[in-house]
């Protein structure tokens, strides 16, 4: 049975979801070099990329689901830097919005910044042996899900 806990953050994310569903089908209307592709293309990837991430970071909160199961690998100021973290404070806005609790904001800030301290920053090793796959392998592992065709030799 789903969660019927926090609705309202459920429905803004699935509607967040339906808006870049929407933004990506009418940038496909547009050619890519034209300036309103490039207009669809960044608030779609910046500005209700952001919103949706800030939502799920916010629902995981309230739920009382651990950050690392949320973001497996934090970035943790870990390189790459290009892509930064949830914005905090709209994650803090939408926690005391929707997450039912009595807590001034500033105390739902203080509360997510016990909550997202407690992933271990530290970087992982690597993996002794890490093989590549080969090209023959990557290929036929996409024809076994479906995701190429495969083509009668001859």
């Amino acid at each position: 049975m789903k969660s019927t806990k926090f609705p309202e953050l459920r429905v803004k994310i699935k509607s967040l979801a339906a808006e870049a569903r929407i933004i990506r089908a009418e940038e496909a209307l547009h050619p890519r070099s034209s300036r309103e592709h490039q207009s669809l293309s960044h608030h779609r990837r910046e500005v209700v990329s952001r919103e949706q991430r800030a939502a799920l970071v916010a629902l995981a909160f309230v739920r009382g689901v651990p950050y690392a199961a949320v973001e497996r690998n934090p970035r943790c100021n870990r390189r790459p830097f290009d892509r930064p973290g949830p914005d905090w404070s709209r994650v803090a806005k939408l926690a005391s919005r929707y997450g039912r609790t009595n807590l001034a904001e500033k105390q739902v800030w203080e509360a997510i910044v016990a909550w997202r301290s407690a992933v271990a920053c530290e970087p992982k090793e690597p993996p002794a042996a890490a093989v590549m796959p080969t090209i023959g392998a990557v290929l036929r592992r996409a024809v076994r899900l479906g995701r190429c065709v495969r083509v009668a030799a001859g």
